[in-house]
């Protein structure tokens, strides 16, 4: 899929005011050992019973790619909203085997017109069997794609990529001030963290759903200053708040004023045991930080399996 990485140089890359590293980028690769972030922001991995797995990648950009045992596929943003309906109609009463649907992409030439081109197809063999076939080529024709091999998929993976697609859903890349934040949800429903550690490369952090609704109630409390289900805390002034964790404790905490602009307004989640991570956004960027971390939620609660308010605030 793609993975390589490119040159860093530190001295490119200035440090947040906890020594961590800041900016980067530039390299691919979901699991990424080299230095910076990855291009792909998310990921999901579909086990099928006959040809092994597909792999859907989320790229940064948009951009979704398809590998399977029998090729591999990119494509653009523009079209993935046509391979979410066709998961999602695909194995329904109204599309009979022998139902062919098509995913296409857009090619504008320099004069101005546009050329549409296919990308892959789904063909529904049987009522619970289908044949996913992927573009040979860039300028392949329908009748190249449809004599592709095809990898067989049953309802169940239908229905794990259509998981897979509303998890891309949750998935944003986030300026913090000091570096690239990403914020998505993993394969087994849970919720990861991604920035550059100390030596500039990708550290992630995955919290279950309860470690991460407590995450979410402790940053309400100290964007507000004081926690509205703690009948004997204070009015005001509660600036942090520790949690317990499936990765241990950890502070979350506010510095200066919420959304500030003042060079000491800063938000912050780090462990209270070790250095390895560690979120700090400036002021500036909370409104930001908020909006990618509401879109995890939103798709979490929309998927059915998180409840923001179902877990007590410690």
């Amino acid at each position: 899929m793609g993975r390589h990485s490119t040159t860093w140089t530190e001295s490119a890359h200035p440090r947040d005011p906890d020594g961590k590293f800041a900016h980067g980028g530039g390299i691919t690769g979901r699991t990424a050992t080299a230095r910076g972030m990855p291009d792909i922001l998310a990921g999901s991995d579909i086990h099928t019973r006959k040809d092994g797995d597909v792999a859907l990648d989320f790229h940064v950009n948009g951009d979704l790619s398809i590998t399977t045992s029998k090729g591999s596929v990119r494509i653009p943003e523009e079209s993935v909203p046509d391979l979410k309906q066709i998961i999602r109609d695909i194995d329904s009463e109204s599309f009979t085997p022998g139902h062919e649907a098509w995913l296409k992409r857009v090619e504008r030439k320099p004069d101005g017109t546009a050329r549409t081109i296919p990308v892959g197809m789904i063909h529904k063999d049987d009522w619970d069997a289908y044949s996913l076939h992927l573009t040979p080529s860039s300028n392949a024709s329908y009748d190249d794609v449809r004599n592709t091999p095809a990898v067989k998929l049953r309802e169940k993976d239908i229905n794990k990529i259509d998981d897979a697609l509303r998890r891309r859903d949750a998935a944003s890349r986030v300026d913090t001030g000091y570096g690239d934040l990403d914020v998505f949800m993993t394969d087994d429903n849970k919720f990861g963290l991604r920035h550059l550690g100390d030596d500039g490369r990708p550290v992630e952090v995955v919290f279950d759903k309860k470690s991460f609704a407590k995450l979410d109630g402790a940053t309400n409390v100290v964007a507000e200053g004081f926690d509205d289900l703690d009948e004997n805390g204070p009015d005001e002034g509660v600036t942090h708040v520790d949690v317990d964790t499936n990765v241990g404790k950890v502070r979350v905490e506010q510095l200066g004023e919420w959304r500030g602009d003042g060079p000491e307004d800063r938000f912050k989640i780090t462990p209270l045991d070790g250095d390895d991570w560690g979120i700090y956004v400036e002021g500036t960027h909370q409104k930001a930080f908020d909006a990618a971390w509401e879109k995890a939620v939103n798709a979490a609660e929309m998927a059915g399996f998180f409840n923001r308010f179902s877990y007590l605030r410690p």
